[in-house]
């Protein structure tokens, strides 16, 4: 889990005034004067605005302006998580998961995640899936990490992409379907995950989900090797040797294309 102690405005919705002393905050944190920042959202955390409460909550995590506080950030995140916050719901839970400026209590941190998934938050929704793959602050459920990792894999999020892939490939809280599971790891490939990329190549060169592909076995172990993936380049290698010139000269067409679509 990776905890977001950044400042995220979001004026659009407010009154005037309030807008006018969020974005005056909001300069002054963009210019380093984070004393003048915290000044500035105080008087507007106090008075219950959420996004207020974030920035004050993520300026006593990082120490910015104020003396570094993880207890007041944690009361500041629950307040805004209180009010429907969404990245104040995650912050809060993985504090509770971390047990960082309050008790750990993987449950909490659970009840906060999932607040933050249900307004489907990809960070949070892969957190939550991943809890359930563990059985970490939830009954352990492969169907629920299923339903989860396909919430944060679907807006892009190239580790649910890539664990979605595993559970199809394995069979686990889903039907095993190759098909599907290759899908998934080249969504995850294309944006540059190496197990994804080295797992895909074994598919290809399985024949498992798809026709056996030497040529594009040889491309997807390539790419994560070229990540310093060292049974990648191995298997690679391995292919290499059963390729016949043709074939050599598709994989070598198909690096032409990865390239010019990936500068």
């Amino acid at each position: 889990m990776r905890f977001l102690a950044l400042v995220c405005i979001m004026t659009v919705l407010l009154a005037t005034p309030a807008r006018a002393n969020l974005q005056d905050g909001t300069s002054a944190y963009e210019s380093g004067d984070y004393a003048a920042a915290m000044a500035a959202w105080l008087p507007l955390a106090e008075r219950g605005l959420t996004q207020a409460q974030y920035n004050v909550g993520a300026l006593y995590f990082d120490g910015l302006g104020v003396d570094q506080d993880s207890e007041a950030a944690a009361a500041w995140f629950t307040r805004a998580a209180e009010g429907g916050h969404f990245m104040s719901q995650y912050n809060i839970g993985v504090m509770h998961y971390t047990g960082i400026g309050v008790a750990q209590d993987h449950g909490e941190a659970a009840k906060w995640i999932r607040l933050s998934a249900e307004q489907g938050f990809h960070v949070a929704q892969f957190d939550l899936a991943t809890m359930y793959l563990k059985g970490e602050g939830v009954p352990l459920d492969y169907a629920a990490a299923v339903d989860w990792f396909s919430e944060a894999a679907w807006q892009g999020n190239v580790k649910a992409q890539f664990n979605l892939g595993n559970l199809y490939y394995m069979g686990r809280g889903v039907a095993k379907d190759d098909t599907v599971a290759a899908t998934w790891f080249r969504r995850a490939g294309e944006q540059g995950h190496a197990g994804a990329q080295h797992r895909l190549a074994v598919m290809y060169y399985d024949g498992a989900g798809m026709e056996r592909d030497l040529a594009r076995a040889f491309l997807w172990f390539g790419l994560a090797a070229a990540q310093g993936d060292a049974v990648a380049a191995h298997n690679r290698d391995i292919v290499l040797t059963e390729m016949t010139s043709d074939q050599l000269a598709e994989a070598q067409q198909l690096a032409n294309e990865w390239m010019a679509a990936h500068p």
